[in-house]
């Protein structure tokens, strides 16, 4: 029992981390891409 109950934390905590790790990703992915696009516009308004 008290092995299934420490894997099963073990797990929760992987599983936790791996999803910080994905949403800490994908919103970098959004900054940098509403960056580039934001540029873009302003290089289109220059021109």
């Amino acid at each position: 029992m008290f092995f299934t109950g420490t894997w099963s934390f073990t797990a929760v905590q992987s599983v936790l981390s791996f999803m910080a790790t994905a949403i800490t990703l994908a919103v970098a992915l959004t900054r940098s891409q509403n960056l580039l696009h934001k540029s873009s516009i302003d290089e289109g308004y220059k021109q």
